[in-house]
């Protein structure tokens, strides 16, 4: 951001939501089309976008086909920013919250 929201914390929250909207919809999207491939990934659909991109990773890791080094790397990644941006809401939201 460039403080062209400074102070405003909804809209940059508001920007983050959408852009995991799209992310989950992505990843709920690869697990059925690996089940319709026989790659059972057994996770609720109630479990957090981590948990699922987690779950994804334990499934195809043992897979040897073309494509899954690639997948495996931009779930890697994106595990990481999902674990930095809770990171960042714990210290950051939740004391802003509090303090009110």
């Amino acid at each position: 951001m460039n403080g062209a929201y400074e102070g405003d914390l909804i809209r940059p929250l508001g920007l983050v939501t959408l852009y995991f909207g799209y992310a989950e919809f992505e990843v709920n999207s690869l697990i059925k089309l690996l089940g319709q491939y026989g790659v059972s990934i057994k996770i609720s659909e109630t479990a957090s976008l981590g948990l699922r991109v987690e779950a994804l990773i334990n499934a195809l890791e043992p897979l040897k086909c073309d494509g899954v080094v690639e997948v495996l790397e931009i779930l890697a990644e994106a595990k990481t920013l999902l674990e930095h941006l809770n990171s960042k809401i714990q210290r950051r939201l939740i004391p802003a919250l509090c303090n009110q």
